[in-house]
């Protein structure tokens, strides 16, 4: 049998490769804080450069260490679909404090568009409903990062 491109529990190597979908930390004590989009970029490093747009949520807890970091929607080149209502379920299922957006644009630029700032402002407007306010909205490319300025840092 070739297993040129296999591991040994037989999933390619490209498989592995993927970013997952939701990665969950336990044990909090050992999870550094999050300080602000730098380490958001960091903690993007498995799909800044996908070919395809990723909008991921990262959960904090009341001390900004992440929670969950799950990913909302994978679009297409250009665009991600993305709604309130399935940022803010996980925030709530898992108690979270506070919520940071990110997602990439694979054309390797990281100026937020229109279109960015714009579901900025309805998860905030959300999140200020809910209880569990956004705090960033960063936009990760392959070489960069910008943040979608709220006007609050974190």
């Amino acid at each position: 049998m070739n297993t040129s491109n296999k591991t040994q529990y037989g999933a390619s190597e490209r498989a592995q490769k993927q970013p997952r979908l939701s990665v969950r930390n336990k044990n909090l004590e050992t999870v550094p804080p999050l300080g602000g989009p730098l380490d958001i970029w960091r903690a993007c490093a498995d799909f800044r450069a996908e070919m395809r747009e990723m909008f991921v949520v990262f959960y904090l807890d009341a001390a900004h260490r992440v929670i969950l970091r799950e990913i909302i929607s994978i679009g297409t080149l250009t665009e991600s679909l993305v709604h309130p209502r399935e940022v803010f379920r996980p925030a709530i299922a898992n108690s979270a404090a506070a919520i940071v957006a990110a997602h990439n644009h694979p054309s390797g630029s990281s100026k937020p568009s229109h279109e960015d700032e714009a579901v900025t402002r309805r998860l905030a407007a959300a999140g200020r409903l809910l209880g569990v306010p956004l705090l960033d909205h960063v936009v990760v490319s392959a070489t960069g990062h910008n943040s979608v300025s709220l006007g609050a840092a974190f």
